[in-house]
C-alpha cells in the first residue's frame, strides 16, 4: 500500500511538472498561477487561464465562448483572440461596453473578417 501511494504522489509531480499552462501549478488543493493563488489573481489574469484551460478541452467543434471579456484591455482582448486564432479556435467574447448608450448587441470582428 505504501508503495501504491509513493507511485502515487511520483505521478502527481510528473504530471504537475508538465502542466500544459505556463506557470499553473496545483499546491496542494490549492491553484496558484505563478506562484499566486488564483483567488488573488487580477480578474484579467483569471479570464486568460479560464481561455487556455477551455482552449485545451474544445473538442471537436473549436469554438469558447470567453464572458467577461471587459477584464482584459484592448491590447490583452486582441493577443488572446490572436493566441486562440493560431490555434485553430474561433472565439466569441462578450463585454460590458462603455460607449454604447442604448441595449442593443453590437458584434465586432477583431480581426476586420467579415463577421
Amino acid at each position: 500500500m505504501t508503495e501504491a501511494l509513493a507511485g502515487l504522489d511520483d505521478l502527481r509531480l510528473h504530471l504537475m511538472e508538465n502542466l500544459p499552462i505556463k506557470g499553473l501549478e496545483i499546491d496542494g488543493k490549492a491553484l496558484k498561477v505563478d506562484g499566486v493563488p488564483f483567488d488573488q489573481l487580477n480578474e484579467g489574469r483569471r479570464v486568460e487561464i479560464a481561455a487556455e484551460v477551455g482552449a485545451l478541452r474544445v473538442g471537436r467543434l473549436p469554438l469558447l465562448l470567453i464572458d467577461g471579456a471587459e477584464r482584459l484591455d484592448a491590447a490583452h482582448q486582441m493577443a488572446l483572440a490572436e493566441k486562440l486564432r493560431e490555434k485553430g479556435i474561433q472565439a466569441i467574447m462578450t463585454r460590458v461596453s462603455r460607449e454604447a448608450q442604448d441595449e442593443k448587441p453590437v458584434v465586432r470582428d477583431l480581426f476586420g473578417d467579415p463577421a
